[in-house]
């Protein structure tokens, strides 16, 4: 986890021991609260400078555990609201989104296990099985994990769920987010950072269609050129590419698949 978080912060993170310092707390641009000790909890003051950031609507996520740190679980609750329910063991069986959310991008199911997670009442349970990763406040900028297993053991299968975090909260109060071709897929998600313009992509921002033939054509009406309209390319009835006509009345569409049907739709903008 802390690979993940220098990589999203870019090296940039301030390390303190609490919270106390309001100046400080306020010109964070969002905050990591680590798992503490059972007998450690907030003091009042850290309290107060961390729900003023809070109301800023920067981003929070803080680390609990199962019932071995119940006081230090209470106090994270003392924050958020919600309520302490215990433990719970935990199932063979993966666990799931419940939530379309930046924190479950490209995740179908996650495995982890433990003895025993953590479970609250109360938020916006993000997984099955039990609410341990939990979002909380009501843009749902506060996110509370009571098991440390997902975030630091080797033995579970959540790297992309790390990943998620760390770009989650390094996104706080950011609209800047990178997209180099314009794909509608972010550089940071983008599995084919080169996308021809126009194309139809997928979730990874890899065109639907690959192949390596091209096709072009020309658009007339009443023998001149549509010079202000588009061409979209429709291969086994769904869309894959757009291009717009040149003035010429042209079009091109690259990477066409060879072994689907190709159809040409042309719209013309009303006058």
């Amino acid at each position: 986890m802390t690979n993940k978080l220098n990589t999203a912060f870019k090296n940039d993170i301030t390390v303190v021991l609490n919270l106390e310092n309001r100046e400080q707390v306020m010109n964070a641009s969002s905050i990591w609260i680590d798992l503490r000790s059972n007998e450690t909890q907030f003091s009042t003051i850290d309290k107060d400078n961390l729900k003023s950031f809070i109301n800023t609507g920067r981003k929070v996520v803080m680390v609990g555990e199962n019932s071995n740190f119940r006081k230090w679980n209470l106090s994270i609750l003392s924050v958020t609201g919600g309520k302490y329910i215990g433990n719970a063991s935990s199932s063979s069986q993966p666990i799931t989104p419940l939530i379309k959310h930046n924190l479950t991008h490209l995740i179908e199911q996650i495995s982890f296990g433990g003895s025993a997670w953590g479970v609250v009442d109360g938020g916006t349970q993000v997984f099955s099985e039990h609410n341990t990763i939990t979002l909380w406040g009501a843009s749902l900028n506060i996110l509370t994990i009571f098991d440390t297993n997902p975030l630091w053991s080797n033995d579970f299968d959540t790297p992309q769920f790390r990943i998620n975090i760390a770009s989650w909260l390094s996104q706080s109060l950011e609209c800047n987010i990178e997209d180099s071709d314009n794909d509608g897929v972010i550089d940071q998600w983008d599995n084919c950072p080169e996308t021809p313009l126009n194309s139809y992509v997928n979730s990874t921002g890899c065109p639907l269609i690959t192949g390596n033939s091209a096709i072009s054509g020309r658009i007339l009406m009443n023998n001149q050129p549509l010079t202000h309209g588009s061409a979209t390319l429709i291969q086994s009835g769904e869309l894959f590419q757009k291009s717009i006509l040149d003035k010429n009345g042209c079009y091109k569409f690259e990477k066409v698949a060879e072994e689907k049907s190709i159809n040409v739709m042309i719209r013309r903008p009303a006058k």
